[in-house]
Order: structure tokens, then C-alpha cells, then sequence
């Protein structure tokens, strides 16, 4: 009976190294899919809103009509633009709610009395003089 207790105490501590060794890769595994799957996601919205450009077409200050064009490669919302009338923030009714990329959008809103109107998207701004 003395011979068989070591045998069967490295065999258990054999067991629970090799039992701890597969729980510790299995984890390492799951934390770098996890990590890789973020980057990945933080990466694709990166891409999409340096994909996001504007550009001011045309003000008319006497319509009260600024037009935006896209000149990126994503379709931008018209709730990922903001316009602002000498540095102050203003409410535009959009005549869409998306514009593709070449396309154009159209704000409507109280702009008379400016000198600069600026337009910001995701991955850029356009500013102009009145």
C-alpha cells in the first residue's frame, strides 16, 4: 500500500495541472475573440465616418436654403449634420432624411443676417461666407 500513494498523487496532481492548463487556454482564447471582435467593430466605424464628407453647394440667404452635397463614399443622415450660422447652432427642416454619396440635401431655415454658415458631418466640415 506505500508504493501505490505517490503513484496516485502525482497522477491527481497530473490531472489538475492539465485540468487548470485547458481552462487557462480556453480563456486566453475567448478574451482575444473578444478583443479582436471590438477592434474590428471600433475600426469599420472609423472607416465609415472618415467615409462621411460634405461640402456646402450653395446659400441662399434670402431662402433661407443651404445645400449640401456628399462627397463621400457613405450614405449620411440628416440627423449626422449639424449647421451652425456665425458660430451659433441652428434647427434646419432636412428635405430628406438621408442623402447617398454624390447626392444632395437641402436644409431650410432662418439664416439672413450671417457672414459665416458651417456645416458639420462625421468626417468633415465645410464652412462659407454669406
Amino acid at each position: 500500500m506505500k508504493g501505490i500513494t505517490p503513484i496516485i498523487a502525482i497522477v491527481l496532481l497530473l490531472m489538475i495541472t492539465i485540468s487548470m492548463a485547458g481552462f487557462a487556454f480556453i480563456w486566453f482564447q475567448r478574451i482575444g475573440t473578444t478583443a479582436l471582435n471590438e477592434t474590428q467593430a471600433g475600426v469599420v466605424a472609423q472607416q465609415q465616418a472618415a467615409g462621411k464628407l460634405i461640402a456646402i453647394d450653395n446659400v441662399d440667404v434670402s431662402g433661407g436654403k443651404i445645400t449640401i452635397r456628399n462627397i463621400g463614399s457613405y450614405t449620411i443622415q440628416s440627423t449626422e449634420l449639424s449647421v451652425y450660422k456665425d458660430g451659433s447652432s441652428v434647427t434646419c427642416t432636412w428635405d430628406k432624411t438621408s442623402v447617398p454619396p454624390g447626392g444632395i440635401i437641402t436644409c431650410t431655415a432662418t439664416i439672413s443676417g450671417c457672414t459665416t454658415i458651417k456645416v458639420t458631418a462625421p468626417g468633415n466640415q465645410d464652412q462659407v461666407a454669406c
